[in-house]
């Protein structure tokens, strides 16, 4: 555990480690407790929390909050998530992530009023969404956004800077995750 997360916990800690195959380095193991499950991590490898930027592909390692989370209503039924220490919410059909530094809601989620804009309803891999507390509390512009813990896409790609799991370990997760839960994110 990185000392920024072993200073500050007194709960479960998810925990991800990457570097075990040189080969595919964004492939790694996430854990919480005794329940570990293959993750992805981002194609521009792990990177110091102080040197990612927005674009660069690189998921950051530290060790940061899980606040809540949205699940979409379209795959999961609401009582699933019912009675869940962690806060999760149905996903709305239209949101946006502003990844334009220039932007004020930079780094925020906003919901996109566009009529024209497609619903974001049925987008599997965003099932099940954790914002991760990267670049928020104080958002540096250009210093990387919309970091997410969600449901790897088919193969398990590497992402852009998110961490990923299969889709068949989402809902232990959820079940797993609690209020003021932090994610530790470092090589291995």
């Amino acid at each position: 555990m990185t000392d920024a997360c072993h200073k500050t916990l007194m709960q479960p800690v998810i925990r991800v480690r990457t570097g075990q195959n040189p080969a595919q380095p964004h492939q790694g193991i996430l854990s919480i407790g005794d329940w570990s499950v293959p993750c992805a991590t981002g194609h521009g490898g792990l990177i110091a929390a102080h040197l990612k930027r927005e674009g660069d592909g690189a998921t950051p390692s530290g060790c940061f909050p899980l606040r809540y989370g949205f699940f979409d209503p379209t795959t999961f039924a609401a009582d699933d998530f019912a009675g869940l220490a962690f806060p999760f919410l149905p996903k709305p059909a239209n949101y946006v992530w502003p990844e334009d530094g220039l932007s004020p809601f930079y780094n925020r989620m906003v919901f996109d009023t566009d009529p024209q804009t497609p619903s974001r309803l049925g987008d599997r891999i965003f099932d099940l969404i954790v914002p991760i507390g990267w670049n928020d509390a104080t958002v540096q512009p250009l210093g990387g956004s919309a970091i997410f813990l969600h449901i790897a896409g088919p193969g398990f790609p590497a992402t852009r800077g998110c961490v990923t799991i299969a889709n068949d370990h989402a809902p232990v997760l959820a079940g797993l995750l609690r209020p003021g839960m932090m994610i530790d994110i470092a090589r291995d």
